[in-house]
């Protein structure tokens, strides 16, 4: 790699791409379920997952722009303690981000704009203050990504959240709280303690709801899968690792949101089916993007 190439890929870290793949299935099962039929639902849900982007991203530059003396210490490759992005060009970087997503939110809808300026709220809340609360952090990560299932519901036509949704807002929001505090502690490196197995208990009862929401055999067998694949990382993080694998291990249970996201699109049948390739596709980008690009 050329020292080019290598200062946009330092620059790219900024937004984290191989989290961005995890992004648009938290609109789409909310939309999903909010309404019937997938193939209708495509033009629908653009406009929701466009806001969700440009949210996520605005909020990752603005966490580096707050985290610089942090980094300066513990991830001095970062964009910004590297000096590839300064600190100010990224506090203008965020600012557009997040004003470009609450502006698409109010093309998209009023009701679109009410979620995505909540949304916004809670992105900046945590990375200015409640990211330095541990409790309150990962609550408040946990709270950007139900905001961000709600926001695929503000672009379908029923008045209000179905319990389906509202159950999608709950596991999903409970599985980032969870990683996030396993996160917590990632530049230390491992063993990560007890909370570790926080994630496969998540894992169990989101299982548990998409077959309430809609009971099939490939949503439990796919349901054994992500359960497998919690519990393979939380016993991985019960060594004693170096803070590079940890983070690694962060990184595969970020991207396993989207298998988490698949499993509650094919709780809604075949209507399901067309979105839930969609995020096996995805799931696949961000494995490969994982292998160039810093995810924790």
């Amino acid at each position: 790699m050329n020292d080019s190439s290598s200062a946009w890929a330092t620059r790219l870290q900024l937004i984290r791409p191989p989290n961005l793949p995890t992004v648009p299935g938290d609109p789409l099962v909310g939309l999903l379920l909010s309404a019937t039929g997938a193939l209708s639902l495509w033009p629908q849900v653009a406009g929701p997952v466009g806001v969700a982007l440009l949210l996520y991203m605005g909020g990752l530059v603005l966490n580096d722009w707050a985290d610089k003396e942090e980094d300066s210490r513990d991830r001095p490759e970062r964009p910004i303690p590297s000096g590839s992005v300064g600190r100010s060009a990224a506090l203008g970087l965020a600012v557009f981000l997040l004003a470009a997503g609450i502006g698409l939110a109010f093309a998209v809808s009023l009701r679109c704009a009410v979620v995505a300026l909540i949304l916004s709220t809670t992105i900046v809340f945590y990375d200015l203050v409640a990211k330095r609360v541990s409790v309150l952090g990962a609550l408040a990560m946990g709270s950007c990504r139900g905001l961000s299932v709600l926001l695929g519901w503000s672009a379908s036509g029923t008045v209000m959240p179905s319990r389906a949704v509202w159950l999608a807002v709950a596991v999903i929001s409970a599985y980032i709280v969870a990683v996030t505090t396993i996160a917590a502690g990632e530049t230390q490196g491992g063993p990560v303690g007890p909370r570790r197995w926080a994630m496969p208990f998540v894992v169990v009862a989101a299982v548990s709801v998409s077959q309430y929401i809609g009971a099939s055999v490939t949503g439990l067998v796919v349901g054994f899968v992500v359960v497998f694949y919690a519990l393979l990382y939380s016993v991985q993080l019960g060594r004693e690792l170096p803070h590079h694998l940890v983070a690694a291990a962060v990184g595969g249970l970020i991207r396993g949101l989207i298998l988490l996201q698949l499993l509650l699109c094919l709780s809604c049948g075949s209507a399901g089916t067309v979105f839930a390739i969609t995020l096996l596709v995805l799931h696949v980008l961000a494995v490969a993007l994982s292998r160039r690009f810093y995810g924790s």
